[in-house]
């Protein structure tokens, strides 16, 4: 209480009571919020009211019952707090209200797509896309294709847990001049629901056949996901080859690292665009090994090679 007090002093605009119990411990006492803070040593201890995530509370069926605080103390000094709501135990209370350690970290993902080099210029882009969980990869991929024409979504785990608000940093390895991270920071949008624009663009102007991502907490320094990547494309080491050649690195490329179901999708495309019949569709479809369904797709006839060529290198 107010009369208990020894001393006093404003911070952050609240008026701190400061009640001494020994040569180690202090009790400050907030006069605007009634919050009190049990202090075992010297500290500064910043706190606001901020407006709580309705989204977040329907979501463990909860219901504000009083204000919610950000409160941060760089020394952590703060050895306990008492917050000024409470229920009567002895009347029937306690059943009802519960205090709400708010950690609005939320499940996210991150997307890559990457744009690969096209003869004779070796440079390359790999976009990193921070979105919410429950977007639907299909949407994102279906949207960047008529955006960006022939990008390669790179399948790999994008589950992470990121802050809302929070700014992040994007880092790789090898780091060289040759590869730049744009921009150097940017923060974790979890309302980003119909716009999947590029958080992070990684230009990488040699080819490389590897690289390691980093996402880091930009304020923690802590790491929130990281991936090594084999960025498969077929034209890595093949610029200087005759056309020849660069097909059949493509198609054995193709071959090895196409997916079941990326495979059925490649087989419509390729007939819709005439580069297939429809026979030698039948006959791939009735082929039960994936490798051999795409060896018969990606190229039984040679003589159309630059038409198959330039399908795969899309896909």
């Amino acid at each position: 209480s107010e009369t208990s007090s020894g001393t006093s002093k404003p911070v952050s605009s609240h008026l701190l009571l400061m009640m001494i119990f020994n040569d180690e411990t202090c009790l400050y006492q907030c006069s605007v919020t009634g919050l009190v803070f049990l202090m075992k040593a010297e500290g500064d201890v910043l706190y606001r009211t901020v407006p709580w995530n309705r989204r977040l509370l329907a979501q463990h069926h909860k219901k504000p019952a009083g204000p919610l605080f950000d409160i941060k103390c760089q020394q952590q000094s703060v050895c306990q707090l008492c917050l000024p709501h409470c229920e009567l135990i002895s009347t029937g209370g306690g059943q009802f209200l519960q205090v709400a350690h708010v950690n609005d970290e939320v499940q996210a993902l991150v997307l890559l797509f990457y744009k690969p080099p096209v003869d004779p210029d070796p440079r390359s882009i790999l976009s990193v896309l921070l979105l919410p969980r429950n977007i639907v990869i299909r949407d994102v991929q279906r949207t960047r294709r008529k955006l960006n024409g022939d990008e390669r979504y790179i399948d790999t785990s994008p589950h992470c847990k990121l802050h809302p608000k929070q700014v992040y940093t994007l880092s790789t390895v090898p780091e060289d001049d040759l590869i730049k991270v744009q921009p150097k920071e940017a923060d974790f949008d979890d309302e980003y629901y119909d716009s999947y624009f590029t958080s992070f663009q990684v230009i990488l102007r040699k080819i490389l056949k590897d690289v390691n991502l980093s996402l880091k907490d930009e304020s923690s320094s802590t790491c929130v996901w990281e991936r090594k990547l084999c960025l498969f494309s077929p034209t890595v080491g093949t610029l200087s080859r005759p056309p020849s050649e660069r097909l059949l690195n493509t198609r054995s490329c193709f071959i090895e690292g196409i997916s079941g179901p990326v495979l059925s999708s490649l087989i419509d495309k390729l007939l819709e665009k005439k580069v297939i019949t429809d026979a030698e569709r039948e006959a791939a479809d009735a082929k039960q090994d994936k490798r051999e369904k795409a060896r018969s797709v990606g190229g039984s006839h040679l003589e159309r090679d630059a038409g198959k060529e330039r399908s795969l290198r899309r896909m």
